[in-house]
């Protein structure tokens, strides 16, 4: 039996947009799924984020305070989905 949708696994990929690449990396070694979903906060998705997104930003010069919304790779569907709905 599937847990309810609430307690499910990926929920605790999820990341608001406004958070840290430090937040980012919490969320990627907390899920363990090698992937951070920033969702709005209408829980819309705006787009991913892996551990390799980080390591480059990193690279380039962000440091761990830096937002996680500027090197995520943004959702550019025509219509955003939103979780949950029908």
């Amino acid at each position: 039996m599937n847990p309810p949708p609430e307690k499910a696994p990926w929920r605790q990929a999820l990341l608001p947009v406004g958070a840290t690449i430090q937040q980012a990396i919490q969320s990627l070694d907390k899920s363990g799924l090698q992937i951070v979903l920033m969702v709005t906060e209408l829980d819309i998705l705006f787009g991913t984020l892996t551990d390799g997104d980080i390591r480059r930003a990193l690279l380039k010069g962000m440091t761990l305070q830096s937002q996680a919304h500027e090197i995520a790779h943004k959702i550019r569907w025509s219509r955003r989905l939103r979780w949950g709905a029908t």
